[in-house]
C-alpha cells in the first residue's frame, strides 16, 4: 500500500505484485448508462451524475456550475485527482475517449508526471489520502 501511495505523487512505481487488478470496462456501455440517466432525471449541477468503482479508485461524473462535465477520482474518501473538461456538450465518442484515458492512466501507475491532457479536458492531483 504504501509504496501505492508514493506511485501516486510520482516518486516511485507501484509494485506490480499487489493485490488489485486492473477490470475491464465497456466504455460504451459507461456512456450509454451516463446518457440515459440525464435523459431520465432532471441532475442539477454539482450532483453526482454517474459512479464506478475501478480497481482501488471510486470514480464520480458531474457538471460543475459551467455546465462541463468533471469525473472525480477517489481513494477511499480521499480526492486524488480531479479531470477537467472544456466542453460543455461532448459527442458519445467523446466522452467514451475521456473515460478511456482515464482508465488507463488509473491502470498504469498513475502519478503526477503522468496526468492525461487533451484538447477535451485536463486532469490535476489533488493530494495524497
Amino acid at each position: 500500500m504504501f509504496k501505492k501511495l508514493i506511485s501516486l505523487i510520482g516518486f516511485g512505481e507501484a509494485s506490480s505484485n499487489d493485490d488489485t487488478t486492473n477490470q475491464q470496462v465497456d466504455i460504451n456501455e459507461l456512456v450509454k448508462q451516463i446518457r440515459a440517466k440525464e435523459t431520465r432525471e432532471d441532475i442539477p449541477q454539482g450532483k453526482q451524475i454517474y459512479s464506478i468503482s475501478y480497481d482501488q479508485y471510486a470514480i464520480s461524473l458531474d457538471r460543475e456550475f459551467t455546465g462541463c462535465y468533471r469525473i472525480s477520482i477517489f481513494l477511499g474518501s480521499h480526492k486524488v485527482y480531479g479531470v477537467s473538461i472544456s466542453k460543455e456538450e461532448l459527442t458519445d465518442e467523446e466522452l467514451g475517449t475521456i473515460f478511456q484515458q482515464v482508465f488507463s492512466f488509473l491502470g498504469d501507475n498513475p502519478s503526477v508526471k503522468t496526468l492525461p491532457k487533451s484538447d477535451l479536458f485536463k486532469a490535476h492531483f489533488f493530494g495524497n489520502p
